[in-house]
């Protein structure tokens, strides 16, 4: 478990690596965005499950699902009182 999770924070810090190099060099405007989310796409990494077995979703007006988190920045944060 620990070895998919450095190997998928690795492959983020390249990706953002590679954007910030196109950002930054002199032939920036030779890479477009598409090319940019196609280098993405092609990346070899699991479909994230849905949310299934949450009992109470605090400020949300419904439960949510991976559909309506598309294309937008997530931060999960998991706890519970032990």
């Amino acid at each position: 478990m620990n070895r998919i999770l450095c190997s998928t924070r690795t492959l983020r810090l390249l990706v953002c690596a590679l954007i910030f190099q196109a950002a930054q060099s002199s032939t920036a405007a030779d890479i477009t965005m598409d090319q940019i989310e196609e280098k993405i796409r092609k990346t070899d990494r699991p479909e994230a499950p849905d949310f299934d077995g949450a009992l109470a979703w605090i400020n949300a007006e419904k439960p949510l699902t991976i559909a309506d988190l598309k294309g937008k920045i997530v931060l999960l944060d998991f706890w519970t009182f032990g």
